[in-house]
């Protein structure tokens, strides 16, 4: 059954794809020029998001949680978004394409804002979901992440700005870890 669903949404995926697609070239209006701005606000967010990790990466750096966060959000909204723009355009052609076709469309559909919306919500909810901080100690800055509940470890990364740290951590345990050093860690709010 689990087999038979993974099918579902691989064809219901492609299949709306197909359809956007078959909207973009074909259809007229305002349907079609909100399919194609939110065509544009997906590649651009999905570009941004794989193309910033791979030349972040490169760097040894990575993105902080704001950035981590409103990127997946992005993809997620315009993916939504398109699959019912695509459907908006699709139905209304019922002397072109026939209620059964319509149907099976409908369908597939279905399935894919369900996966989508599914797998968007859990990765979106649960990936970027760590709380941070920005802290100093003995004059370097650093962003604490905080990694588990119920018993807090920390993870610390180099501070290089707002949307980016670095990509290697080191770990602490406790507030502000175990790290040596007399000095007091001190809070950037």
């Amino acid at each position: 059954m689990g087999n038979l669903f993974v099918w579902l949404a691989i064809v219901g995926i492609l299949v709306i794809i197909g359809v956007g697609i078959w909207c973009l070239r074909s259809c007229e209006g305002k349907l079609r020029t909100c399919l194609f701005w939110d065509t544009v606000v997906f590649l651009a967010a999905l570009a941004f998001h794989f193309g910033g990790n791979l030349a972040l990466g490169f760097f040894g750096l990575a993105w902080r949680n704001l950035p981590g966060r409103i990127l997946p959000t992005v993809l997620l909204g315009s993916s939504l978004t398109w699959i019912l723009l695509a459907l908006c355009c699709f139905l209304p052609q019922t002397d072109e394409i026939g209620w059964v076709n319509q149907g099976i469309v409908t369908l597939f559909a279905a399935v894919a804002f369900l996966i989508v919306l599914w797998m968007g919500l859990f990765i979106v909810g649960f990936r970027y979901s760590k709380e941070e901080r920005i802290v100093r100690h003995q004059g370097r800055t650093f962003v604490e992440e905080c990694d588990s509940f119920p018993n807090e470890s920390y993870t610390y990364f180099e501070y290089y700005g707002p949307l980016v740290r670095g990509s290697k951590g080191f770990y602490g345990s406790g507030h502000y870890g175990n790290l040596t050093g007399s000095e007091e860690w001190l809070i950037d709010s």
